[in-house]
């Protein structure tokens, strides 16, 4: 049915379109595209009925809208200066009329209109007040740079390339000084409509960006040739950079443009030969915009903790068969806005990139810096001015090997024909730093202090736990807790080491505990989990009794999965086994600041006894290990898993209920867990993988900080954004 609506909503809009000349039908069509956000075609239908359109502010409102999108500014700005007149569109119309100056370089016009738009706003309008000056700041900046000498002239690719629709991301081809490649969004891309989570969506879906390429002088479409369909994918496709001698090229992979994933792949047509990604860059935490200098200096665009405001640019080396860990650019390049699609010329030290920062003309503006080897500092970024610049945004940027013409994209309104185009700058003299080519850059030495390496296959992490040497430490010795029925709290030794944690968690509050309850009466895992779940909760009450806080207490129960002796050993009496396996053992968990000194105290068992492999089940969860999470309950938990042997079982008791979770298995390295999780997804639909750090479970936002030290994490990223 809604299909046959559909067809005849389509219908009737097309035979109004070409049989009815009314200003209603004009502008019932207008109405129709504005909807569809087909801004292109809406402006064309208003225009037709602008008799009709004057008569209603609001259809007057969208017509002035529908220009302004259609980059016919002109007309917008006769619409939005006659709907400045009603009361109810004055402030906003005031606002479009400001931005439609600034497209237009007409700078100082623009600063009177932001200023009048910014008198009608109200106290309490922080977030836009706060807009409205830095477009002041960047106006003036315009005002400057409009002034100054052009080191360029500007001109528009040609229809092969630019349509009304999205292309960005150009890049020159290595091997063909004539090719240039780059993203564009068009109606019979590959993989059709797709919804935010990559689905294909005929009906709310969009089309994503294919990669192609042409000759820059192509005259018509005809002349357009699609990128090798084996390289490319249902998400947006982009070209970050070529590397091998133009052999391979670094592909860009999104569904939304801010978290994707990097691929190193080969231009082989007979197959695809994906090949495995190993620099610190990590497009699934939003790492993107990278370039290639010599295979071996990489700068990409990062959004990582530690930077200096959004997007920032780091550098990474690959030296001795490794990736040195990336470094920020630092304060001369990097600023509280946002610095992304960076660009290294050939003179290795020169870099070109796009900042939203106020030291631009509108959005995104294209800036320049350079390393000062003998300094051992970049220089101070500096804009490239207009024309290049504008009231949009400008990025992109790369120079051609000729070193006297740059390509980039940009959504100006003045010259775009749609969203973003392609665009050429002609430099008026040689750009020295794209024909002084040089073996090797001199940036590395920013990286010769570095200790930390990325190798291809793991990654070394100093685990020194934030010591500083001259503070002043409070020691702590942590001894386990051993059981032999429920009276066992009320044994002096149990109480004495106890107390030693009780003391430790009232003088330090920014520490933690967690309980790890170990048991081991015959039986299966069932009973042995459900015990050792008792046991912990009996050690919490002792804790919450002493007036610490709930919430600083977490219960886990290991059940019979980690024996200190194994009790199957006929060698050894089952006594002695027995006496060192039912254990109650503690983690204390700290800030890095903490004044607190954790030390655990080692089993001292008998002489002769082996302590069995993987029993400290403390140890054994340091850095990020994976389990298998089988469900959750507030009773006794009965699950067909909990009957077998080969695999541990753990409860971990919920911080924001009762119920306590039940984990399958216990491993190091992501594909290990990945291998059981297949297998047990065919017979139990409800089961997950879940990482944890030290123990602690990680929810997704700690995930992706710390993938930067654990790049293993990058696989679990991937196999929750298939969910």
């Amino acid at each position: 049915m809604k299909k046959h609506l559909l067809l005849l909503a389509v219908f009737f809009v097309s035979w109004i379109t070409s049989h009815g000349q009314s200003n209603a039908s004009r502008l019932y069509v207008a109405e129709h595209y504005f909807e569809k956000q087909d801004y292109f075609l809406a402006a064309a239908e208003y225009k037709q009925a602008w008799d009709k359109v004057l008569k209603d502010k609001d259809d007057l409102f969208k017509a002035a809208l529908a220009f302004y999108e259609a980059n016919e500014l002109t007309d917008a700005a006769k619409a939005f200066t006659l709907l400045k007149e009603y009361k109810s569109y004055q402030k906003i119309s005031l606002s479009y009329l400001a931005k439609i100056k600034q497209h237009q370089s007409q700078f100082s016009q623009a600063v009177l209109l932001y200023k009048e738009y910014y008198k009608k706003l109200k106290r309490k309008d922080v977030n836009e007040r706060s807009r409205v000056k830095n477009e002041l700041r960047r106006c003036e900046n315009g005002i400057h740079f409009a002034r100054a000498n052009k080191p360029a002239l500007l001109e528009p690719a040609g229809e092969a390339i630019n349509t009304p629709e999205d292309e960005y991301a150009p890049i020159s081809s290595v091997n063909y000084p004539d090719r240039i490649y780059f993203s564009a969004i068009r109606s019979n891309n590959i993989g059709g409509k797709r919804d935010n989570a990559g689905l294909f969506d005929e009906q709310k879906g969009n089309f994503k960006s294919d990669i192609f390429y042409t000759s820059e002088k192509a005259k018509n479409s005809k002349d357009l040739q699609r990128f090798d369909p084996l390289l490319l994918s249902p998400k947006h496709d982009e070209i970050l950079d070529f590397t091998n001698n133009g052999q391979a090229v670094i592909l860009w992979r999104s569904l939304d443009f801010k978290v994707g994933q990097i691929v190193n792949d080969s231009f082989a047509s007979l197959q695809k030969n994906s090949n495995h990604w190993d620099a610190p860059i990590y497009g699934e935490i939003g790492d993107h915009s990278l370039s290639v200098f010599q295979d071996s200096v990489y700068i990409f665009s990062s959004a990582r903790l530690g930077g200096y405001g959004g997007y920032d640019l780091y550098l990474t080396v690959y030296r001795n068969g490794a990736w040195i860990s990336p470094i920020n650019l630092g304060p001369e390049v990097n600023t509280a806005f946002n610095e992304i699609t960076p660009f290294i010329a050939k003179d290795g030290v020169t870099v070109y990139f796009s900042s939203n920062s106020l030291e631009s003309i509108g959005s995104y503006d294209i800036f320049k810096t350079k390393f000062q080897a003998e300094l051992g500092i970049w220089s101070k970024a500096v804009s490239v001015g207009m024309p290049i610049n504008s009231a949009g945004d400008d990025r992109n940027f790369r120079l051609k090997d000729d070193g006297l013409t740059g390509l980039f994209s940009s959504d100006r309104k003045d010259l775009s024909k749609g969203k973003r185009d392609i665009f050429f700058a002609y430099f008026k003299e040689e750009l020295e730093e794209q024909l002084d080519e040089r073996s090797g850059s001199p940036v590395t030495m920013l990286l010769d202090n570095s200790i930390s390496l990325y190798h291809s296959d793991e990654a070394i992490v100093n685990n020194n736990e934030n010591f500083v040497p001259d503070k002043n430490y409070k020691d702590y010795t942590i001894e386990n807790v051993f059981y032999k029925d429920d009276d066992f709290l009320n044994d002096p030794k149990s109480t004495k080491s106890l107390q030693q944690i009780v003391q430790l968690l009232q003088q330090h509050s920014d520490c933690k505990l967690q309980i790890i309850s170990h048991s081991f009466d015959k039986g299966q895992n069932l009973i042995n989990t459900y015990s050792s779940i008792k046991r912990a909760e009996q050690v919490s009450h002792y804790f919450i009794e002493q007036r610490i806080d709930p919430k600083r207490i977490q219960a886990i129960a290991c059940g019979n999965s980690y024996p200190v002796i194994n009790p199957d050993n006929k060698q050894i009496l089952s006594t002695i086994a027995d006496k060192w396996n039912k254990r109650i053992e503690f983690q204390v968990l700290c800030s890095d600041t903490s004044s607190a000194k954790i030390f655990y105290q080692s089993l001292n068992l008998p002489q002769g006894v082996v302590q069995e492999p993987n029993s400290n089940f403390r140890l054994i969860r340091n850095n990020v290990s994976y389990s298998i999470k089988i469900g959750e309950s507030d009773k006794l938990f009965n699950h067909p898993l909990l009957t077998e042997k080969s695999q541990t079982i753990t409860a971990y008791k919920n911080s924001n209920n009762q119920n306590y979770s039940y984990y399958y298995g216990l491993y190091s390295q992501f594909r290990e867990v990945e291998i059981q999780y297949n297998k047990l997804k065919s017979l139990y639909y409800d089961v997950e993988i879940v990482p944890f750090y030290n123990g602690i479970k990680l929810e997704r936002h700690e995930v992706i900080y710390r993938v930067l030290d654990f790049p293993d994490l990058i696989l679990f990223i991937n196999y929750s954004n298939q969910k």
